[in-house]
This record gives structure tokens, C-alpha cells and sequence, in this order.
């Protein structure tokens, strides 16, 4: 059973940042990785997953030469 999330309120735009490094010193790698893995799915539900395009680059020779 997962704890319930809590709203808090911060004193500045550093505190979340603060807050994760934190918790992240507290946990293992095992459980690190999972915690990522969780945010990016909850990332991409939200943004949604974009394609990667195929870059390429195409060199020819200049018309007026």
C-alpha cells in the first residue's frame, strides 16, 4: 500500500529541488530506479510520448557550380 501524497507548500522555487535530493540520499539505487521510472511514466501520460525523428543530413552539390 503506497503512502497517500501530501500537499506542500514551499518557501521558494529551490525547496522541491532541496526536497528530492533529500529523499533521494535516503533511498537505494533499487528504489531510486523505481521512483524514476514511475515520474517518467506519470511524464509521459501527461506531455505524451514523442517519436523520435530520423535526422538526417543530405550534402549535394550546389546548382551553380
Amino acid at each position: 500500500m503506497e503512502k497517500k501524497q501530501r500537499i506542500v507548500v514551499y518557501e521558494d522555487a529551490n525547496g522541491p529541488y532541496k526536497q528530492f535530493l533529500r529523499d533521494g540520499m535516503d533511498m537505494t539505487p533499487d528504489e531510486l530506479f523505481v521512483s524514476f521510472m514511475k515520474m517518467r511514466a506519470r511524464n509521459q501520460a501527461f506531455f505524451g510520448v514523442k517519436k523520435k525523428t530520423s535526422q538526417r543530413l543530405t550534402i549535394t552539390k550546389p546548382s551553380w557550380i
